[in-house]
């Protein structure tokens, strides 16, 4: 199966269509406005004429779902105890990635099954690294930009499956 077809046949279309994740227990949690980013990269994801064109760089297709998973991450912080809603609101710009860190692990033991779900945090430590630090910034000395529509396919699946992982993890 190719990539297009996963996506297109798949799972992500099914969720495309039926615009519930988990049951509705994740769109709750997440709420209206992280969702409608997710619905927009959904859109740009089915753009047939998208895969017509050649671009440089199709950041822009996940750039969505990218700040959907950072909402996703500052609620998760805040369902876990670890950051306080009103410090989302003096400081918008907290650094989400340390607390996922392997190196300081500040979530692991707040989970639902911390044995289990141990690789939970290092995968979204990766995810966030590879699906929203590197489509926002521009490196001199690497490229980080999303080089096919079929890379910027398969990074919005992996941000998806983390946000899931990661809901399920502590529900």
């Amino acid at each position: 199966m190719t990539i297009y077809a996963y996506f297109t046949e798949g799972r992500f279309k099914k969720n495309a269509t039926d615009h519930t994740w988990y049951g509705g227990k994740l769109d709750y949690f997440m709420g209206n406005r992280l969702l409608k980013l997710r619905h927009d990269t959904e859109k740009l994801l089915r753009e047939e004429s998208m895969y017509s064109i050649h671009l440089t760089d199709y950041s822009f297709v996940i750039l969505p779902l990218a700040k959907c998973f950072e909402g996703f991450l500052k609620k998760l912080l805040i369902h876990l105890g670890l950051v306080k809603e009103s410090l989302l609101v003096t400081d918008p710009y907290i650094a989400v990635n340390k607390y996922f860190n392997p190196k300081h692990d500040s979530v692991s033991s707040l989970l639902k099954d911390n044995k289990r779900d141990k690789s939970i945090p290092p995968l979204i430590y990766t995810v966030y690294q590879e699906c929203r630090n590197n489509i926002l910034h521009y490196d001199l000395h690497r490229n980080t930009s999303v080089n096919s529509y079929e890379d910027a396919q398969f990074l919005a699946q992996r941000i998806e499956d983390a946000i899931v992982k990661a809901y399920v993890s502590i529900h």
